[in-house]
């Protein structure tokens, strides 16, 4: 037996079940210069500097706007996006401009809006002024 009929052929242990244990390409999505991971949302840059995102989204953390708790396949978030991350449950990007956009789970501040609020979009973090 060849060893990828082997790995095809291990019976999925039911802990695992709905999960994957090989790796699988994402479908539509092409020319990914980056990616990352939060804790279970992913962002992934494409050399045209648009931000796809996709996975959980309970507390807005792939930035689409929607109500939909889990986002099954890649949507863009933004467009000239040159860096960016996931964190937790919350995402960041910086596009060409040099604006920072923050959005997601915000208990805490990471956000950068001011308040506690979760974010299901895209929000520019301003810096204060003065010292």
């Amino acid at each position: 037996m060849s060893a990828s009929r082997d790995l095809a052929t291990i019976a999925e242990p039911q802990s695992l079940k709905g999960s994957r244990v090989l790796p699988i390409r994402v479908p539509d999505l092409e020319d990914v210069v980056a990616i990352s991971a939060g804790i279970a949302h992913m962002l992934a840059l494409t050399s045209d500097g648009t931000l796809w995102a996709w996975g959980d989204n309970t507390d807005g953390q792939v930035g689409s706007n929607s109500q939909s708790v889990t986002v099954t396949s890649p949507v863009p978030v933004m467009v000239d996006v040159d860096a960016f991350a996931a964190g937790g449950q919350h995402s960041l990007a910086r596009t060409g401009n040099g604006a920072v956009w923050a959005w997601g789970y915000n208990a805490f501040g990471q956000v950068g809006d001011g308040t506690r609020n979760n974010r299901r979009g895209p929000f520019q973090v301003i810096a204060p002024t003065g010292p």
